[in-house]
């Protein structure tokens, strides 16, 4: 005799409380913690900091050279 989904879900109550959108892990919630910054919370802070000064230095450069070059190409 084969089972069918409604057999197998017979015994499972129903979810509710979502409002059908399926559930977000734990800690991702967006919020900041209240507790005390641990020191890799900070090394990590800093590392993330010297690589968007990395980028945003790169931006630039990039910005400065393809103007050079527009200039040169004009001529």
């Amino acid at each position: 005799m084969k089972r069918s989904l409604d057999d197998l879900l017979k015994g499972i109550p129903a979810q509710t409380g979502n409002g059908g959108k399926p559930p977000q892990p734990k800690g991702t919630s967006g919020e900041k913690r209240t507790g005390p910054e641990t020191q890799l919370d900070r090394i990590t802070a800093g590392a993330k900091r010297v690589l968007q000064e990395e980028a945003d230095e790169r931006a630039e450069k990039l910005e400065r050279l393809k103007a050079a070059r527009e200039a040169r190409d004009k001529t």
